[in-house]
């Protein structure tokens, strides 16, 4: 794949990041993952923060290796102080630990690759449950609704405070809101109420 076809915005930072992704991505395990991320924030970021846009291309890789490969990137201080700003935010939330000072307190480059990677998450997790719940209905089952809604507890939670907090990046944040709306509504529609008989009156 070359830049170009990535439809990105053209800067050193963000280039050198591409190559640095393909260079280490091998087998294209991230790369399609990391164009996706940041496209999202070239699209709909206010900010437009090349840094940022750069970061969001190689969170998938860091994410999925453990740094491992990221380690080997030559890349800006900038660069991966983002990406590990989405990693201690992802810590803080599965401790169940409070985020909205975290969140707060990072510029809006670093917040809007959180919210386009919480983003996309949501958008793997609609469409996986949607072909799930589907899945479900085809084989007769019935789908645990509530243990969907509890599932889904924390994502509202963390979605809650990114709209109150966010100042900025507010289509972003609608984004990710619209996001978990839809989940909501496929677990809402999960076991439609089965149709009831029609009773017939008497005869006269």
């Amino acid at each position: 794949m070359r830049f170009a076809d990535t439809k990105l915005p053209q800067h050193p930072v963000i280039e050198n990041a591409f190559n640095e992704l393909v260079r280490l991505d091998a087998d294209n395990s991230f790369t399609d993952r990391g164009i996706r991320i940041a496209q999202i924030i070239a699209t709909e970021s206010k900010s437009q923060d090349p840094d940022a846009i750069a970061a969001g291309l190689l969170v998938p890789m860091a994410s999925d290796t453990g740094q491992v490969l990221l380690a080997q990137a030559v890349l800006p201080p900038r660069v991966t102080e983002i990406i590990q700003s989405v990693f201690d935010i992802g810590g803080m939330t599965m401790r169940n630990e409070p985020i909205e000072t975290f969140y707060k307190k990072q510029d809006a480059g670093a917040r809007s690759v959180i919210l386009a990677s919480s983003y996309r998450m949501f958008e793997v997790m609609a469409a996986e449950m949607e072909e799930s719940l589907a899945a479900s209905r085809r084989a007769g089952a019935v789908a645990d609704a509530e243990f969907l809604k509890e599932t889904l507890a924390p994502v509202k939670k963390f979605t809650g405070m990114i709209y109150r907090a966010e100042t900025e990046e507010k289509q972003l944040a609608q984004k990710c809101d619209d996001a978990v709306i839809r989940i909501e509504t496929l677990i809402g529609g999960a076991n439609p109420p089965k149709p009831t008989a029609q009773i017939k009156p008497p005869s006269p």
